[in-house]
């Protein structure tokens, strides 16, 4: 399974690609509601790594990264 990972919304409002340390929410349906964001702590790319395997426990190839 190919999971995409969707920056649009994040590149919009910090005017660059996600990178770096943070708090990392990703959300796995696009209706984006802060109540459902998997939050992740660290950098980016080893937040990424744990949102990919969540999205294969939950069967979804589209995340969305906000922040």
């Amino acid at each position: 399974m190919t999971i995409e990972f969707r920056t649009n919304e994040y590149r919009f409002a910090h005017g660059h690609t996600p990178r770096g340390y943070g708090n990392w929410a990703f959300f796995f349906h696009p209706s984006r509601r802060i109540e459902d964001a998997f939050w992740v702590w660290g950098m980016y790319s080893e937040a990424k790594k744990t949102a990919r395997v969540e999205a294969k426990r939950r069967d979804v190839e589209e995340v969305f990264v906000g922040s």
